[in-house]
């Protein structure tokens, strides 16, 4: 497991400005290195909440020199339409990300349907252990917290293997932890990695 570093300034970005590298995501990062060769030099970054395309775009951004948009199933056919055109224009390499498949965005413009229909997708897929143990220590530093590998096991075997079972695991040590200012042990680790699959159970 290892990290991209990011340059940014403070107060540049909600995440660290790093990426967490493992075999589930090594691929993809290696591929912005193949930008000039996408088709339309545009590539389609898909994977679902919190798995890291918006680490990964600023990183596109500010080490490739290309145009990210993020969230870009929610654009107008004709905003996004624009953004495409600038992008090639400009001759720089573009990458949207976006939760689902273009299928599945409800675009109406031919040409836009056309366009990203026919660029390079790169697909996230579920955290691999490595990905999962290194997002929960991540997500955890950023609130000031520390973990002890064996937690992190002891967590992970009875969590679901998803990007946002990490991301409510580590809302809820935090918060338990703030509550009775004690220190991260397994009973703190097992109450809060049973609210937090308890919260992916509930109805959307």
């Amino acid at each position: 497991m290892g990290q991209i570093a990011l340059p940014l300034s403070p107060g540049t970005s909600v995440h660290d400005g790093h990426a967490i590298v493992t075999d589930c995501n090594r691929d993809i990062l290696a591929q912005l290195d193949n930008a000039d060769n996408w088709p339309f030099r545009t590539a389609l970054l898909v994977g679902p909440a919190f798995s890291g395309k918006s680490v990964i775009g600023d990183i596109f951004a500010a080490q490739h020199g290309g145009v990210f948009i993020d969230d870009a199933e929610m654009c107008d056919d004709d905003a996004l339409f624009h953004l495409w055109n600038k992008a090639q224009q400009a001759a720089r390499p573009l990458l949207l990300a976006a939760h689902v498949l273009p299928v599945q965005w409800g675009m109406k413009l031919p040409d836009l349907k056309s366009r990203i229909g026919a660029s390079q997708i790169l697909e996230l897929g579920p955290p691999d252990d490595p990905m999962r143990a290194g997002l929960l220590h991540k997500l955890l530093a950023l609130r000031g917290l520390a973990i002890s590998d064996s937690l992190v096991d002891f967590a992970l075997v009875r969590l679901e293997r998803s990007y946002a079972a990490i991301q409510g695991l580590a809302r809820e040590i935090d918060r338990l932890s703030l509550e009775r200012k004690s220190p991260i042990g397994q009973r703190l680790v097992a109450e809060a990695t049973e609210v937090a699959s308890a919260q992916m159970d509930l109805p959307i």
